[in-house]
């Protein structure tokens, strides 16, 4: 039997004495390993070898394909899929993925008619909305009858997901197991760290067409929607495509505009 070792503080259990050392620290708040030339402090020594690297511009990760150089072994691992065959087929296309969720994502458009081949579907009887999977439909069904089986020790909360009583319980350990690997930052959901993310990589995935503006994060889009600034230009829009005489950028129906999203 293996030895388990426990957190004093939340009483989650890890493998190691030292797993466990570096998570009380995370109660704690302590940052014993300090970087010499930024004062950056760190939880782990991992971690701050990994911020060294932005200093030194050290890529260690070296591609054996196509000789591209990474600072970090997450990037790499990412890149070297990309590389690797892709085990998922479509048995309506015959397309390839690299991941169960890749495809589950790409048999959508099938059900909505794109193939004439059948694919198995699950339907909820109360609003028609289709799932590739029983399960999935299981836990949709829950938001038409309010059942929350999911309860929280601590303060009897009740949730209609265990993924969402997860989260929950975040706030009381304190958690935050999703790291960036560039800043050393920690957050209790990875859609955080996803939105996060995109300060390093500059990345602005969400886009009005109208105003030809782009946004980081959905809620600073949905605020540039109600701006002044924005409902302005959608009068001017409305009275041009009235008289005939918009663009064809502007040919578009009112409050409709391509934006680009991804899943949060």
């Amino acid at each position: 039997m293996h030895t388990r070792f426990i957190c004093q503080i939340c009483g989650k259990d890890f493998h190691s004495r030292r797993d466990c050392k570096y998570h009380e620290r995370g109660h704690n708040g302590e940052k014993p390993f300090g970087c010499r030339l930024c004062e950056k402090a760190f939880l782990r020594p991992s971690s701050l070898q990994r911020h060294m690297r932005l200093h030194t511009g050290e890529k260690p990760y070296v591609c054996h394909i196509c000789s591209r150089t990474f600072a970090d072994s997450s990037n790499f691992g990412k890149h070297i899929r990309t590389h690797e065959a892709r085990p998922y087929q479509c048995d309506s296309c015959a397309k390839r993925f690299h991941d169960m969720q890749g495809l589950e994502r790409h048999m959508v458009k099938h059900v909505d008619g794109m193939t004439t081949k059948p694919i198995p579907i699950h339907q909820c009887g109360m609003c028609d909305r289709l799932f590739l999977k029983k399960a999935y439909l299981k836990k949709h069904h829950r938001t038409h009858t309010g059942e929350k089986p999911f309860q929280c020790d601590v303060c009897n909360r009740s949730f209609a997901q265990a993924s969402d009583l997860t989260k929950h319980m975040r706030t009381h350990t304190g958690e935050k197991p999703y790291s960036c690997d560039v800043c050393d930052l920690s957050f209790s959901e990875i859609s955080n760290l996803k939105r996060h993310l995109r300060i390093h990589s500059k990345v602005r995935p969400y886009f009005c067409t109208l105003c030809n503006v782009d946004f980081t994060q959905t809620s600073h889009y949905s605020a540039h929607v109600q701006s002044m600034k924005h409902k302005r230009a959608v009068k001017e829009a409305e009275e041009q495509n009235q008289h005939g005489t918009g663009s064809d950028d502007l040919q578009l129906p009112l409050n409709v505009f391509v934006t680009t999203f991804e899943n949060e």
